[in-house]
């Protein structure tokens, strides 16, 4: 990851169930704010991707 990206594993509570469950998210900043965010589904391809560990 670059200085301006955060990667973070957590989990989403929604009623929806597409919305529901663990889920790895990055946020990328530009001038000490938030100028990017995604929410990625949780795959070890992500997870990798992201410099997470995988579950």
């Amino acid at each position: 990851m670059r200085k301006d990206t955060v990667a973070i594993a957590g989990e989403s509570i929604s009623d929806d169930t597409r919305l529901a469950g663990p889920a790895p998210w990055r946020a990328k900043l530009r001038g000490g704010k938030l100028a990017t965010s995604a929410v990625y589904d949780d795959t070890p391809e992500n997870r990798d991707t992201l410099g997470l560990a995988s579950r």
